[in-house]
């Protein structure tokens, strides 16, 4: 994943990174590109997904890394609110040059918080767009306690059919991180958050099969969905960092193993149940903001660290058995050696814990 910028005209009350117009700087292109290239020698990887803010304010950067990956064999995705879809023929225009350079994939991220920047015909105009050009559809909609648009409604409204394997609606609940986690209701939002019976608390299963490049070149082993943490960074293209080795370096790592199998909720609770403060499950909105939790509280990651000494044996054994199944390949591991899916991505940690 590239983040090519923290800026979008929007506001939304949930940002992850509280992104606005007020925020600066971007991946330049010859970073893209350099990513790019290193992505391209981990064996499986075939896709480059751009994200922000919003990529669609740096269109030209993203025509140009999209033509690089295609030299390599991958096709492009990107993330957008669809704020630049404001008629058909605009959003069709605006599509186009990327399409030609290699966008397959577009998620257009929709829900309470982006309709009061965004009008819902917008969202209609891209998608519609999408179609002509036979793009691949998703639409990602954010959901609190009571939403007033769902995936449901979105679903009906653009027509999209429940076994079509080319689009998707589909629905994720607030993290407390970034914007969600500001504010004099955010407490008592978290509290609503933690007893709704759809937040996620397992396995993290972005953590090792993706990687993100942040907009200043910074390195994440997952998709990196919470606010930009230094301490999550597993290299930093400013420092000459190589996305493939520093990816196979965090397989190596069995923190990141740990939070891919069983999730941050689980490492908190387990590290700290001998503690004189235990954190239980119920303490958790999600896993976004137990992982913010543990990499900003150095009292945790240091209790984690140790903790996870303990739990190598099982890790490793895991692991192994994920291996031998075809649900497990680090970056350099043998392709041929013990898996069962021959199609199974090098970068692809199991999806069940």
């Amino acid at each position: 994943m590239l983040n090519l910028t923290l800026q979008c005209p929007l506001r939304c009350a949930h940002c992850c990174y509280r992104s606005d117009m007020g925020r600066h700087g971007c991946l330049d292109v010859a970073d893209a590109c350099r990513a790019i290239d290193d992505a391209a020698r981990l064996d499986g990887l075939n896709q480059v997904h751009f994200v922000g803010g919003d990529p669609f304010l740096v269109p030209d950067i993203m025509r140009k890394a999209l033509l690089h990956a295609g030299g390599h064999g991958m096709h492009g995705a990107a993330t957008t609110s669809a704020f630049w879809a404001r008629s058909p023929a605009r959003a069709q225009a605006i599509l186009k040059p990327l399409v030609e350079a290699g966008l397959a994939e577009l998620v257009v991220s929709y829900d309470d918080a982006h309709a009061a920047f965004v009008p819902l015909r917008n969202v209609e105009n891209a998608v519609a767009a999408a179609r002509a050009f036979s793009l691949r559809l998703y639409v990602a909609v954010t959901v609190d306690a009571q939403p007033r648009i769902d995936a449901a409604y979105l679903r009906e409204l653009l027509r999209v059919a429940p076994d079509d394997p080319r689009e998707k609606v589909y629905e994720v609940v607030v993290n407390g991180t970034g914007r969600a986690a500001d504010g004099d209701d955010a407490a008592a939002n978290e509290a609503a958050r933690r007893r709704d019976a759809r937040v996620y608390r397992g396995a993290c299963h972005s953590v090792l099969q993706n990687i993100q490049v942040t907009h200043t070149g910074k390195l994440l082993p997952c998709c990196g969905v919470l606010p930009h943490n230094d301490a999550m960074a597993i290299g930093d293209l400013a420092r000459g960092d190589r996305v493939d080795t520093a990816l196979a370096a965090a397989y190596a790592d069995p923190l990141w193993t740990w939070i891919a199998l069983e999730g941050p909720v689980q490492v908190l609770v387990q590290s700290t149940a001998d503690s004189a403060q235990p954190l239980a499950e119920g303490d958790f909105d999600g896993i976004c903001s137990a992982c913010e939790r543990l990499f900003t509280t150095p009292g945790l990651l240091d209790a984690a660290r140790s903790a996870v000494q303990d739990k190598r044996a099982h890790l490793d054994a895991h692991v192994e058995v994920l291996r031998a199944l075809g649900l497990w390949r680090a970056p350099g591991d043998d392709p041929a050696a013990g898996a069962a899916d021959a199609q199974a991505p090098a970068v692809s940690p199991a999806l069940a814990g």
